[in-house]
């Protein structure tokens, strides 16, 4: 009996030339058998991992039974209006599960995803060589159990192709048009804005901003706490914006937008909170804060907003000569360094609401490696 060859292990795709593919008997002898189209796998398509353990998917004599029941619980997902990404992310793995054709499979699984997206309004699912492992892990972990990291991967895919249209979109000079066909533009866009709450967006957020400064309140109990014990002389406080105060750090949130390459639309409405490290018992030193900005993505208001982290390096500069400082401190003139502590801002949307714990138990592990690093880059600094 013949065993099709998966290669490079688990959840590849088959090499194939024209109507043959490569298989393994159950003595590890390789060659070419017929490659089967248009029907069910007539063969065990098994693959060996590298650790030599094998990966057994359906049976052939099974492959029937199990898409008919497939297709009946993708059925009932549909009649529950179960999310699009968790809709796709359980037909594709459940399909990878059975391995029904001898080969192509995995081609297969990502065109049925990419058909629940689109049927929901999103766009079609596309894995990228970078995203590869991530992918391959995903589904590793979907066996053991554990969807969710594959749903989180599929959320984020989605994520990104929407963010790298709406930045494509506003990029392209929109020819001339008609009054009319202005006007017609203008009254659906209206009709499209009265169906979207889009100000749900502003409400995750300030949800978002809420558990942003309950984490940095966490940091700063724990980081006072160790500097008291240990004698260092530096208060850590946390702040939150104000109506007065919620247009500070405009340019640094530029500055941050454009190396990551993004528009912040700073018209609307934003919020912040920091993290402050000073020590107020010295005039010549290097304090900082860590500050993580909500603000409105692009030039028109989609729905979409932008968390980011950056990290401000304060620096002390007096303006008279050093022997005036001691008794003129109201003199030093601080200036400040701007590092982004995130390589991608984290995307919030109004349909988050709706999904709001696993939201923000993915926002607390973003903003938590955001703060470790810009806590590592101000110790370098002192």
């Amino acid at each position: 009996m013949w065993f099709i060859k998966a290669v490079e292990g688990h959840h590849q795709v088959l090499t194939h030339h024209q109507d043959y593919t490569e298989a393994q008997d159950q003595f590890g002898n390789i060659g070419p058998v017929p490659l089967i189209k248009g029907d069910w796998k007539r063969q065990p398509n098994n693959p060996t991992r590298p650790d030599g353990v094998i990966h057994e998917y359906c049976p052939p004599e099974q492959v029937q039974s199990e898409m008919e029941r497939l297709l009946a619980l993708h059925a009932r997902h549909l009649e529950q209006a179960v999310s699009p990404e968790v809709a796709a992310a359980w037909l594709h793995h459940r399909f990878t599960q059975i391995h029904p054709f001898q080969d192509g499979n995995g081609r297969v699984a990502r065109c049925l995803a990419t058909l629940v997206l689109l049927r929901a309004g999103r766009f079609p699912l596309v894995i990228n060589r970078d995203q590869r492992e991530e992918y391959i892990n995903a589904l590793e972990a979907a066996d053991a159990g554990d969807i969710g990291r594959l749903v989180r991967l599929f959320d984020e895919i989605e994520k990104r192709a929407y963010l790298n249209a709406l930045a494509a979109s506003e990029e392209i000079e929109q020819p001339v048009e008609a009054v009319t066909n202005i006007i017609e533009s203008i009254a659906e866009r209206y009709q499209k804005r009265q169906q979207v709450r889009y100000d749900q967006v502003f409400s995750v957020a300030r949800q978002l901003q809420s558990l942003a400064k309950q984490i940095f309140d966490e940091y700063a109990a724990l980081m006072q706490q160790k500097l008291n014990a240990t004698g260092v002389p530096i208060t850590v406080r946390v702040g939150l914006n104000s109506d007065q105060t919620v247009y500070w750090y405009q340019s640094d949130i530029v500055s941050v937008a454009k190396k990551l390459g993004y528009y912040a639309n700073l018209t609307r409405p934003r919020l912040w909170v920091r993290l402050r490290m000073e020590d107020e018992g010295q005039i010549t030193t290097t304090n900082a804060e860590i500050v993580i900005s909500f603000h409105y993505l692009g030039k028109e208001n989609r729905g979409i907003m932008l968390a980011t982290v950056f990290l401000n390096i304060l620096y002390a500069t007096p303006e008279k000569h050093e022997a005036d400082i001691a008794d003129d401190a109201a003199n030093i003139q601080p200036f400040r360094e701007t590092h982004p502590l995130v390589t991608e801002g984290f995307i919030v949307t109004h349909t988050d609401e709706t999904r709001l714990a696993q939201v923000q138990n993915k926002f607390r592990q973003w903003l938590d490696q955001a703060i470790t690093l810009g806590l590592a880059q101000w110790e370098r600094q002192l």
